[in-house]
């Protein structure tokens, strides 16, 4: 019985994860889309100063959760695009520009076009 109940712990230390999703800010492809409703074909595009704000913004609420949990075991997760890396470098500068802290692109974060009406 006692394998059971390292084994249930084990457990649930293993399943208590806490996952963040932050949409990357502004880009000039936002933009663009906003100001002329038209797709300004800018499919790698960087963030905008707003963009840029909303990132910094963001920081401070990555911050106090960090804070209210705990800064142990967190990774960055990125898309390659521009964007998203421009976003996770204004959002969590220390982990985005130190080598060894826990970043990782993943080409499989990118959204995925499929030509009908994305």
């Amino acid at each position: 019985m006692a394998e059971c109940a390292g084994e249930a712990e084990a457990t649930r230390a293993t399943a208590a994860k806490t996952i963040i999703f932050v949409r990357h800010g502004e880009s000039e492809y936002n933009k663009a889309m906003r100001a002329t409703g038209q797709d300004p074909f800018l499919r790698d595009a960087p963030l905008t100063e707003t963009g840029r704000a909303q990132a910094q913004e963001a920081q401070g609420v990555l911050q106090k959760l960090q804070e209210e949990v705990g800064s142990d075991g967190w990774l960055l997760l990125s898309s390659p695009l521009q964007r998203a890396l421009d976003t996770a470098a204004g959002l969590w500068p220390s982990r985005f520009f130190a080598p060894a802290e826990r970043l990782e692109v993943w080409p499989e974060l990118r959204e995925v076009i499929t030509g009908c009406d994305d």
